[in-house]
């Protein structure tokens, strides 16, 4: 099940899926749709500075999305997900002398609707 709507804070897609340990259990979740050409800006602080990272991105993409991220303005990399009807994940590694103690992300849309669901980074136990 599928459901967007535009509000005034930006556009929000709902989705039924299969819990992706237990596929006869239902999971109910909402992300933001990001449609080609636009883009998402976020703020993580906390890092360990100098320290390699890396950026998780989960989606359930309804047609092949390409998203382009930036770091502090610099471009990080891409992922490119295809259609399916569960979560799935994406990472970019971040490299240690880009990670400072603090990062302003930002994810851009090339192809398709990205449909960003959850976002978050790790760093490696030292």
């Amino acid at each position: 099940m599928i459901i967007g709507f535009r509000a005034p804070f930006g556009y929000v897609l709902m989705k039924i899926l299969p819990h992706p340990r237990e596929p006869s259990r239902d999971v109910f979740d909402a992300g933001r749709i990001l449609f080609r050409g636009n883009r998402s800006r976020f703020h993580f602080s906390n890092f360990l500075a100098g320290h390699r990272a890396r950026l998780v991105i989960r989606a359930a993409p309804a047609e092949a999305m390409t998203c382009r991220v930036r770091l502090d303005g610099k471009e990080l990399g891409k992922f490119t997900l295809l259609p399916q009807d569960g979560w799935q994940e994406s990472s970019l590694e971040i490299n240690g002398n880009w990670v400072r103690g603090q990062a302003n992300f930002e994810i851009i849309s090339d192809q398709g609707e990205c449909n960003l669901f959850h976002i978050w980074a790790l760093q490696p136990d030292l």
